[in-house]
């Protein structure tokens, strides 16, 4: 456990019938490492509002809001695009894996099922790393920008077709005729 995680990582048994509440601000560290894992240019700001409560069913309830900047790339220009997550979120995780389900069809008006509690930890960073990642554009575009723009540019500053390389041979065969 690295030391800008410490205070993301949460051991399930240690949380009170009355429940815990953490306000949550990843560091330098933390922010460049969720950057990586998510593809992103930089993770600029994260902060986090959680509480964690015992829920019927032997679950722990998680919920709380996660406000994060972040820098894409634009698919089309490529160059940076900040945006902005603020969302908030109800996750449930079990110790017990005869709770987890064994592939079964999920409807879409039915509770996601419950995450796994690993190694008796809830780990903080690795859910809001999923909450970011469920709500950015997966396909991030700059406004004002097209693809048929960005498609003719390119077009433009392509090279020229390279000459046929069967253009010499067949001019050899005219010179011999």
């Amino acid at each position: 456990m690295s030391p800008s995680t410490s205070g993301f990582r949460v051991a399930a048994g240690e949380i009170p019938n009355h429940g815990l509440h953490r306000d949550l601000t990843a560091d330098t560290a933390l922010r460049r490492d969720l950057a990586r894992r998510l593809d992103l240019r930089g993770v600029d700001a994260l902060s986090a509002r959680v509480d964690l409560r015992p829920a019927p069913g032997n679950l722990i309830a998680v919920t709380g809001t996660l406000r994060a900047q972040v820098v894409q790339t634009c698919v089309v220009t490529l160059e940076p695009l900040p945006a902005s997550v603020e969302v908030s979120f109800e996750r449930y995780f079990t110790e017990d894996p005869q709770d987890l389900p064994v592939e079964e069809e999920i409807l879409a008006d039915e509770m996601d099922p419950p995450d796994p509690v690993v190694d008796g930890v809830i780990d903080l960073a690795d859910l809001l790393a999923e909450e970011i990642s469920l709500n950015l554009d997966p396909f991030p575009r700059r406004p004002g920008t097209s693809l048929d723009e960005a498609a003719g540019d390119l077009l433009d500053r392509a090279p020229a077709a390279p000459e046929n390389p069967f253009a010499a041979l067949s001019a050899l065969k005219d010179k011999r005729t």
